[in-house]
């Protein structure tokens, strides 16, 4: 009964510290997928945000300008699902 519980006990510890440890080296659980920037004055952690209508298209680079302001960087580009930050500082 005692090398039951003890082996239940371990299996869960080891689980759980396995399940710790892949969360925090794939975020999201997907494989980054590097990205060559098109421009040197592209970051180089370009942002994909996600798809937007046509129609959203305004409301997406308004999005799109938020972020790198957060960043503090300028906007580069507002390609429709990828946006795309300076490596330039906002002054």
């Amino acid at each position: 009964m005692k090398t039951t519980f003890f082996f239940l006990t371990l299996a869960v510890l080891v689980s759980s510290c396995v399940s710790s440890i892949m969360t925090t080296s794939i975020p999201g659980g997907k494989l980054p997928i590097p990205i060559s920037p098109v421009s040197s004055l592209i970051d180089s952690a370009d942002e994909h945000i996600g798809h937007s209508p046509e129609d959203m298209k305004f409301f997406f680079c308004e999005r799109c300008a938020y972020q790198c302001i957060e960043k503090k960087k300028n906007l580069f580009s507002c390609d429709h699902p990828i946006c795309r930050c300076t490596f330039e500082d906002i002054l």
